[in-house]
């Protein structure tokens, strides 16, 4: 049930792109955000004065990293929830040693890093960090004519042989991993059900208790395992193994396996198989964390503007506090030159003798002492506001009534939407 609705929300997004649709679905709400950022925000947060406050452009996608034993049916899952059959390569030996980025687009086609990087800029600072990374980094793109609002990060399987990967995979997955949505960890039923660095990898993500919260334990194909016994032997094998690495306690391990699968399998098995697929809960753990980006993005977004908001209000009442103490100043300085030059016209004649009568130093003293006085006042005046900021601020406030409508519009939509 709860894959079928995460189907029809991927579905129903194609009909909400255009904005604004007051009955767009609550998941694009991320989506919408980021391009109102884009638009808005981007360039105009460069010149006003936010004081501590830090916005960035929030993700449009809810990221999804999948991680754990090679063969353990992280590909095949992917290929399933997207509903396209062979757009990854599966098997049980290691397929792959790359990082693949999984999102709809316009077209089907893989992208290597440095396009990647033009879908993705954060992937920059990543590939700075770890330099042979882009080596074995690319984007699969498979065609859909909506927005994907799920982003798929297909790690290569570990393994505890010496293979080399042409970079540090436990690093970067744990890079991945702080700002992943979910994680979900590949268990599966094949040698140890778990190997050493998977096991490495799991205890330096659950030592952060925020990453941990959004981890997920999956144990794929099970159809494998036929013999109740051997299911039993299995859950306590891995529960054994995880309890030396995750510290917090009660953590729960979702069994799972695909449909066609179920089917292949006998009557017997396939009705079992059925009771204990977590399948659809897991797509539910999907739906959720399209729902709290949804959230996430509305209230960041909302903060936003209302810190604009502040900002700008306080760059025009500057501005105008400032020309008008300026044009104050400017009027005392003309006032008091025509006060002066009216004395010397008509006291022309005094000047004239007290020149005459040898008093001239006087004279320029006390003009020279008139106009240091004037450039004194002159320099006194409040300097002017950068051009750019007062610019900006003029230039995004007419649209901050539009954007105050839009933040509260997208509040009552999440207030609506979060039940679903």
């Amino acid at each position: 049930m709860l894959r079928s609705l995460l189907v029809l929300v991927l579905v129903t997004l194609a009909s909400c792109l255009t904005y604004p649709d007051p009955d767009s679905d609550v998941f694009v709400v991320p989506e919408r955000v980021t391009s109102l950022y884009e638009i808005y925000f981007e360039d105009a947060l460069h010149h006003l004065p936010m004081g501590e406050t830090h916005f960035t452009k929030p993700p449009a996608q809810v990221r999804v990293l999948l991680f754990g034993n090679h063969g353990a049916g992280k590909s095949s899952f992917v290929t399933h929830t997207v509903e396209r059959p062979g757009l990854l390569p599966t098997g049980i030996a290691m397929t792959t040693d790359k990082i693949t980025y999984v999102t709809g687009g316009g077209s089907d086609s893989m992208l290597d890093s440095r396009s990647s990087v033009g879908l993705f800029p954060e992937l920059d600072s990543l590939f700075q960090r770890y330099p042979t990374l882009p080596n074995h980094f690319s984007t699969r793109v498979y065609e859909s004519d909506k927005h994907s609002p799920i982003l798929f990060i297909d790690t290569p399987g570990t393994v505890d042989t010496q293979v080399s990967y042409g970079f540090d995979i436990n690093a970067v997955i744990n890079d991945l991993a702080k700002t992943s949505d979910l994680i979900l960890v590949f268990l599966d039923p094949h040698g140890q059900s778990l190997c050493q660095r998977t096991l490495d990898v799991i205890r330096t993500l659950a030592s952060d208790p925020q990453i941990y919260e959004r981890m997920v334990f999956v144990l794929s194909k099970v159809d494998l395992l036929t013999d109740g016994f051997d299911k039993l032997n299995l859950m306590v094998q891995i529960t054994q193994n995880l309890a030396f690495v995750v510290p917090q306690k009660g953590f729960k391990i979702h069994p799972m396996v695909l449909p066609e699968y179920i089917e292949a399998s006998d009557p017997h098995n396939a009705e079992v198989l059925r009771e204990l697929n977590a399948l659809d809960e897991i797509h539910g753990m999907l739906i959720q964390a399209l729902s709290r980006r949804a959230q996430d993005a509305a209230h960041s977004f909302k903060a936003l503007v209302e810190r604009v908001d502040v900002a700008v209000a306080e760059v025009i009442a500057l501005d105008d506090d400032i020309r008008s103490q300026r044009s104050t100043v400017n009027t005392k300085v003309f006032l008091g030159a025509v006060i002066i030059l009216s004395v010397c016209y008509f006291g022309w004649d005094k000047l004239a003798d007290q020149v005459e009568n040898g008093h001239w130093k006087e004279v320029l003293g006390c003009s020279a002492c008139i106009t240091l006085v004037g450039v004194v006042v002159l320099k006194s005046r409040p300097a002017l506001l950068d051009t750019v900021t007062v610019q900006t601020a003029k230039e995004v406030a007419p649209r901050l009534g539009y954007l105050r409508e839009t933040a509260a519009h997208l509040m009552r939509k999440i207030a609506a939407g979060v039940g679903v």
